[in-house]
């Protein structure tokens, strides 16, 4: 969890989400936290990002360094 003056928002880290049970693995822990604060994995993949179903965003870290 990360906390800057009123912004509050979950960070979860892994290298890569390709295998389906590695991706459910680092997405299953943000799942079970029920407020409303955003909630995104950082990783070192280049493919399958975006926002999960459940409103997870899935960053690349180069991606997200840059921004």
């Amino acid at each position: 969890m990360a906390r800057r003056a009123d912004e509050t928002v979950y960070v979860q880290v892994c290298e890569t989400m390709v295998d389906p049970a590695t991706r459910e693995r680092e997405l299953s822990p943000l799942r079970a936290i029920t407020d409303a604060f955003p909630k995104c994995v950082i990783t070192l993949d280049r493919y399958g990002l975006g926002t999960t179903s459940d409103g997870i965003k899935v960053l690349g870290a180069i991606d997200w360094l840059l921004d």
